[in-house]
């Protein structure tokens, strides 16, 4: 039906819609190879002038910029190479093949058309091909365009830039590992950004982490005096967001520094600069009254377990009344972890009485001393339990030693989980910091399967 419409009207292939779009563009989207020849023969034998309305439409070039469509865009340029200055979406062929990642329309445009490399859009970035290849997360296409590798754009922004702003770790990565794009680490842009204020200002953790590795990076400030973590800390909601956090605790890993505060202050959102805010007040209390409820729990269990100690007492002699196993290290070491835990969650909730005075200073001090004490106390109670379960099965060497080992096991998976979120302070030992790589990737994932959920619906 198609064909028999173009010959019965081949004048209507160029006219366009109130859309600006044509019917050649509708067919070169359909991927109908066979009905563009015929279209565009139309057009160069007996229609030449048509070429400056398709350029006023929807680019024709641009459309064929898709998966397995490579023979159309070869169709249309090598029979119509100006069609090539055509401007879409502020973009030029070039740039809309590499942002999508299309290898091959790369290959081709690069290869007939050299020049389009430095040819720049027309959007207020001014961005160029290898830059839309960086902000798409393309390597391979990135590869393609590598002696565009120090252009800028308008912002005076370099690949690095362009790729950790957008949050590209993989392109991040690559990059780093070639000696002669070093200094592009601490290169800044127009408003004095590094790649790391850029990855903090648009929270990509992934790639704060990697830039933070690199020993080549220095904390710097930009033209407002901010670093990196006062820039994450600012476009932070307050307090700071579940989907933020992985961002903040990779810059307090390295002992990122803030701006005195004089500086950061006058950038401060609203919700930061009034500390009394009522939301922020509830939202604060309601996490005290978390932590109150646990440390409660806590005491009143660990209370429980010093009268009801393994192994019972003994029921006469001169020693009646006494633990029976009060002779066992094991034993020792459970009523020494019990009695700790105890005291600790005691402490935990004299320290939380604080928020009844409704002040936020005072309810986040005790937030701040309440909660790496909970961590604690939580472990002092879980080493309790396992050697007062080890104790009593003495008699059973192999299940006790399971129990132990268990016991060992998850006690280390809570603190791996537990201390990162606590207290992500400096860590300067390279073994160390990796040791805490799992409970921040595992944070980091569930940052990112909340954040899809939250797009899609």
């Amino acid at each position: 039906m198609t064909v028999i419409l173009v010959n019965e009207c081949p004048q209507a292939c160029y006219e366009l819609n109130e859309m600006r779009i044509s019917p050649l563009y509708m067919a070169i989207k359909l991927k109908n190879l066979q009905l563009v020849k015929k279209m565009m023969n139309y057009i160069k034998q007996f229609e030449p002038s048509s070429f400056s309305r398709l350029m006023s439409g929807k680019s024709v070039v641009h459309a064929a910029i898709e998966p397995d469509n490579i023979d159309i865009l070869k169709e249309i340029l090598e029979n119509h190479g100006e069609l090539v200055n055509a401007i879409d979406n502020k973009q030029t062929p070039l740039s809309c093949a590499a942002f999508k990642g299309y290898l091959a329309a790369v290959r081709y445009l690069l290869e007939k058309f050299p020049h389009l490399a430095y040819k720049c859009d027309k959007d207020e970035d001014g961005s160029f091909p290898i830059h839309k290849a960086c902000s798409g997360g393309h390597v391979k296409v990135m590869k393609e365009l590598f002696k565009t590798r120090h252009l800028l754009n308008r912002k005076g922004q370099n690949i690095l830039h362009i790729a950790a702003a957008h949050g590209k770790a993989e392109v991040v990565f690559y990059l780093l590992k070639i000696p002669e794009l070093e200094r592009l680490i601490n290169r800044k842009d127009d408003r004095g950004n590094t790649p790391l204020h850029l990855a903090a200002e648009g929270f990509h953790p992934r790639v704060v982490y990697i830039l933070t590795c690199e020993p080549r990076m220095k904390q710097l400030c930009n033209k407002d005096g901010l670093t990196a973590l006062d820039i994450a800390e600012i476009h932070a909601e307050s307090p700071v967001a579940f989907e933020n956090r992985p961002t903040w605790m990779a810059l307090r890993y390295v002992n990122s520094p803030r701006s005195p505060q004089s500086t950061r202050q006058k950038y401060f959102r609203q919700k930061i600069e009034n500390p009394n805010d009522k939301a922020d007040l509830e939202h604060f209390k309601s996490r005290n009254d978390t932590l109150l409820l646990v440390a409660t729990l806590v005491a009143t269990v660990t209370f429980a377990a010093g009268f009801i100690v393994p192994g019972a007492y003994k029921q006469d002699g001169t020693d009646k009344g006494m633990a029976i196993l009060d002779h066992k290290k094991a034993f020792q070491v459970f009523l020494i972890c019990n009695t700790t835990a105890l005291y600790t969650s005691i402490l935990i909730v004299v320290s939380l009485i604080w928020e009844n005075l409704s002040d936020l200073q005072l309810i986040l001090l005790s937030l701040k001393f309440a909660l790496p004490l909970l961590g604690f106390s939580l472990s002092m109670m879980s080493l309790a339990f396992m050697t007062g379960l080890y104790v009593v099965l003495r008699d059973l060497p192999w299940l006790s030693n399971v129990v132990l080992g268990m016991g060992i096991v998850f006690l280390i998976l809570v603190l791996l989980v537990f201390i990162p979120l606590v207290n992500p302070s400096y860590i300067k030992n390279f073994v160390v910091r990796f040791w805490f790589t799992g409970p921040f990737f595992f944070l980091l994932l569930a940052c990112e399967k909340r954040t899809i959920s939250m797009t899609r619906y």
